[in-house]
């Protein structure tokens, strides 16, 4: 039986899930204010009037019992005409909060741009969907992966609409 969620739900929880993650990482308190303000805005329609919301089906979490992965991806586009301030720098304050949540050091894989890093831990194409595999690798029923990407992004149109993109 397939599980239904009504798209601004969905919206909802995953700006829960950007709010949760500013605030846990130390990010301005303004951040967390613009995504409550979305969050907001999404529930409730432009009138301010609550949005008609479907109860969501049910769902039980299953107890995360196996093993914790991380795969944390940080991409400033050094020495670039489109470089970034904060990408490397926001992998870094994620690491003690993964830390607090299970996830050892020893399962956690970092992609970044930073001057001195090593070749297999450049953020490249080749080196992200390695890492994308090794994040999924033997994956089972109670594990906890987790892929953390900050760096530029975009839109790609589709068939119904758009997919996002990594770039």
């Amino acid at each position: 039986k397939g599980l239904q969620i009504d798209l601004v739900q969905a919206f909802s929880s995953l700006l829960i899930m950007g709010k949760a993650c500013s605030l846990l990482s130390g990010r301005e308190p303004q951040v967390a204010g613009l995504i409550e303000d979305a969050l907001v805005k999404a529930a409730t329609g432009d009138a301010g009037q609550p949005a008609s919301l479907s109860k969501p089906a049910e769902v039980t979490q299953k107890p995360l019992s196996g093993r914790h992965r991380s795969l944390l991806i940080g991409i400033n586009y050094r020495n670039s005409r489109n470089e970034l301030r904060g990408c490397v720098n926001d992998v870094k304050r994620m690491l003690p909060v993964l830390e607090s949540l299970g996830f050892p050091a020893g399962e956690q894989r970092l992609l970044l741009d930073e001057e001195g890093a090593q070749e297999d831990a450049l953020p490249t194409m080749a080196n992200m969907l390695e890492a994308i595999a090794w994040l999924a690798e033997g994956a089972q029923s109670g594990d906890a992966l987790f892929l953390h990407y900050s760096g530029h992004g975009g839109r790609q149109p589709s068939g119904s609409g758009y997919n996002e993109t990594l770039v």
